[in-house]
């Protein structure tokens, strides 16, 4: 899903495009690997058909959310910041940037060694947007800040 159908303002470029970082997807791909060891082998020493109904249940799970995953995108504009995700009907949440008053990132110990953290907006009134497993959360938070200013 290219990000070309944006509307973009007039001189407003896209600074940053990322989707949520690959071990988001980790823990569904666990999921589906242990499940498919386990149906293979149930498979082989029973021979009960419906295991395989079963796998291709899971199978078609996790493609959604790996469709899911291919869809979802955090974009950053010279004039705002741009969430969208869905598959059949798309979801796009803004914030301009001069409603921005703050920025956080988080990063814990896994996450400083794989490269993905948690980035915090905080806007309007005090609101709070919360993206999490974003990759380079430091990098995001610098050029938002740059942005800003």
């Amino acid at each position: 899903m290219g990000y070309k159908a944006l509307a973009l303002n007039d001189n407003e470029e896209v600074m940053i495009e990322l989707r949520k970082h690959v071990l988001a997807l980790a823990r569904s791909l666990i999921g589906f690997l242990a499940l498919s060891g386990l149906v293979i082998f149930l498979y082989s020493v029973t021979g009960q058909w419906w295991l395989l109904l079963v796998w291709f249940w899971f199978a078609l799970i996790f493609f959604a959310r790996y469709i899911n995953y291919r869809q979802e995108r955090f974009l950053i504009t010279t004039q705002r910041v741009v969430f969208r995700h869905g598959t059949f009907e798309i979801s796009t949440y803004e914030i301009p940037l001069t409603n921005v008053t703050a920025v956080i990132s988080r990063q814990g110990i896994i996450g400083r060694l794989a490269g993905y953290g948690t980035l915090s907006i905080e806007h309007s009134d005090n609101k709070m947007s919360v993206y999490e497993m974003l990759p380079k959360p430091e990098l995001i938070k610098r050029e938002l800040s740059q942005l800003m200013q």
